[in-house]
């Protein structure tokens, strides 16, 4: 029996090393990628575009995701940022979920490297935001506000690398592609400290990273006046008539055989009623206990919570409406117990603990294609009994179990 039970286990363990061997990601169609420029000085703005995504929706678990990992912040051995791929910044730009909803829309990859030279942060919308902050289509993924003007990129060439990685082994990727940087000497010119703090804001603005709202009142802070603010504008190609405008041609008219001139921008006397209240909404806020629990927004548990929200919850009318009222609530306590973790690790840890199960229960949400209003609220009732069980019953019904467990053993020895 010995000898066949250990036959057995020979048996068992090639085939279960094999099916937890590193993911292979070859048969997968490489995407579309560009860096524009591909060397620079310290303080040069990178775009980098990705495009022509495979579909990926039909692949057996475990589901793959496309990471970019930028080495940059690695060389300054900045400590601040937790680097989630070993000593490289890494995230996701297209996933699985991403696939089975059908979005292979391209990806814009935009920030600046270091630079002594960079413009100032500004405190916009509840945090700074910096030239050097990565953005994903004008939504920032990492922020670099404390280094992006302390410090500069040391020159040398550095690696943008894409890979394939699933879900459950991200620290295991299978590279497809390597682009390099070259960093030379020198840095950009220098602008007067007067323009530092309105450039920033005005290439904020130009990557829809701030509202209009946001844009004219910092502005209006900085001493701008109504028509200067109008020429920011103009010259960022933000006016209604300039976003909206059809194309238009210096034909000569039937009537007058004149040349149409295109007026590129109205009299200044004049404001037309479109330009109030035409900027984007706000940025989504942030997930900030389960941010100081896990130590960054780009944590696969924050990731989670945040695909949640803008991939399922607010694409249904009442899943905003549960989110308006959760957000009511919830932003009322966030800050004060963030701020309790980031002062207390051990407190820090025993969130953690609590809210794994919970976050592991929500992403159930992310798996489940929900079409219709009454499948959100029968999903989310579903959950939300799911959690109470789990943190209220189940304690609930062990505290009886113990407290009449105690009694009997009291009762035995009398």
């Amino acid at each position: 029996m010995k000898k066949l039970t250990f036959a057995l286990l020979l048996l068992i363990i090639p085939i279960s090393s094999a099916a937890w061997a590193s993911y292979d990601a070859s048969h997968l169609r490489e995407p579309e990628i560009t860096m524009t420029p591909t060397s620079g000085p310290p303080g040069t703005p990178i775009t980098i575009t990705v495009s022509n995504f495979p579909d990926i929706s039909g692949e057996p678990y475990p589901y793959p995701d496309f990471y970019i990992y930028l080495p940059f912040d690695a060389a300054l051995g900045n400590n601040n940022v937790p680097n989630l791929c070993e000593n490289e910044m890494c995230f996701p730009i297209y996933t699985y979920e991403d696939a089975q909803r059908k979005n292979f829309a391209d990806k814009t990859i935009t920030f600046s490297l270091f630079s002594l030279t960079n413009p100032k942060p500004i405190y916009l919308s509840g945090g700074l935001h910096s030239v050097c902050d990565i953005s994903v289509n004008g939504k920032v993924q990492q922020g670099y506000a404390d280094v992006c003007n302390t410090n500069s990129q040391p020159p040398g060439e550095y690696e943008v690398k894409f890979a394939w990685a699933t879900k459950t082994k991200p620290e295991e990727p299978y590279f497809i592609k390597t682009l390099k940087f070259t960093v030379t000497e020198g840095s950009l010119p220098a602008e007067p400290e007067s323009l530092r703090l309105d450039q920033t804001l005005m290439q904020l603005y130009k990557n829809d990273i701030i509202s209009e709202q946001e844009f004219e009142k910092e502005l209006k802070a900085l001493g701008y006046t109504d028509s200067e603010i109008r020429q920011a504008k103009a010259v960022l190609g933000k006016l209604p008539h300039q976003v909206n405008a059809e194309p238009t041609s210096n034909e000569p008219t039937k009537e007058t055989g004149e040349t149409k001139e295109t007026e590129t921008t109205p009299p200044e006397t004049e404001k037309p009623k479109e330009e109030i209240n035409t900027g984007p909404p706000p940025a989504p806020k942030q997930c900030l206990i389960a941010t100081a629990a896990f130590g960054s927004e780009l944590a696969p548990q924050v990731q989670t919570l945040r695909e949640l929200r803008d991939n399922t919850l607010l694409k249904t009318t009442s899943g905003s409406a549960f989110m308006t009222a959760f957000n009511s609530v919830y932003y009322t306590f966030s800050p004060t117990v963030a701020e309790w973790e980031r002062q207390n690790p051990v407190f820090k840890e025993m969130v953690k603990a609590a809210i794994t199960p919970l976050i592991s229960t929500l992403s159930i949400l992310n798996y489940l294609n929900i079409d219709s209003e009454g499948e959100m609220i029968t999903y989310g009732i579903g959950i939300i009994l799911l959690n109470t069980g789990m943190y209220f019953v189940a304690p609930a019904i062990l505290i009886v179990k113990l407290n009449a467990f105690t009694k009997n053993k009291h009762k035995t020895k009398s």
